[in-house]
This record gives structure tokens, sequence and C-alpha cells, in this order.
């Protein structure tokens, strides 16, 4: 079949076959990680939860899907898992996958500051000058409230 061909060009089909090959496993593989991170995270592994919210978010692997994402950081957010409680405040703030909401990332990013995210403050600052007085005590009320339904 190749008897004619010149010998460089039968060393590239050899190496694009070979390139295909590799990408071919690599794209097994992103899907066996991506299979993988979903079985955890439907068992309730916030660490796979909120990997699987980046990877929507980002579009590793997978085609982006903000509204997935956000279910996926929320999932681990409630379970505090604070780089989820960040991210979910960055995603209401800016109305990435949900609408604004201001309150709600307030609420999120009260959470990650008290459980030691210390970046975060500097959100809660900018967000803060953007709110009433009565958003700023609906996001408190909201957290007290979803704190004490939670902390059980």
């Amino acid at each position: 079949m190749f008897v004619d061909a010149p010998i460089s060009t039968v060393r590239a089909r050899h190496d694009r076959s070979r390139l295909n090959h590799e990408l071919n496993r690599m794209t097994d593989r992103k899907i066996e990680h991506f299979e993988e991170l979903l079985r955890l995270a439907e068992q309730g592994d916030t660490k796979a939860q909120y990997n699987l919210g980046v990877m929507y978010r980002k579009g590793h692997g997978i085609p982006k899907n903000d509204a997935e994402a956000v279910k996926w950081y929320r999932k681990a957010a409630e379970q505090s898992y604070v780089d989820a409680q960040y991210n979910l405040g960055l995603m209401y703030y800016n109305g990435v996958g949900v609408p604004y909401d201001y309150v709600k990332a307030y609420m999120w990013w009260s959470f990650a500051k008290a459980l030691g995210d210390k970046d975060v403050a500097k959100n809660l600052d900018i967000v803060q000058k953007q709110m009433t007085p009565a958003q700023i005590a609906e996001a408190q009320a909201l957290a007290s409230e979803w704190w004490e339904k939670h902390s059980n």
C-alpha cells in the first residue's frame, strides 16, 4: 500500500495514527475520570461534587454547563466544602448559571468565611457595598436559618 510513497509520508501517516490512538486513549481516560467523579459525587463525596462543578464551569473534558456547575457546587457547599461555598457565591454574584443574587452570594461567602476562608472577606466587602441594609439583614437571616436547619 505504501510501496510508492516516500518514507516521510509513511512516517507521517504512522505518526498521525499513533497520535489518534493517544487522543482516543486520553479521551477514554477523561470519560472514565468523569464517570468515576460522577459516581462518587452521587454518593455524596464533597470533593468529587466540587470537582464536577469545576469541570462543568470550565468545560474540562465535558461541555461547559453553568447550571450543572451550580448544582454540584451547591451539593458540596451544603456539606460545608469551603471552596464550593466560595465558588457558589461567585456564581450568584456574577449571575452565572443562576440569576444575579447578592443576598445569596453574601450568604455563601459568609459560610466560607466562618469556615476559615480568609480570601473571601474581600468579596464580602465588595458585595456588601452594593447591598442595601435590608438586603444585608436578609442575607444574615437566611444564613442563620440555613445554618440551623443544616447543622443538626
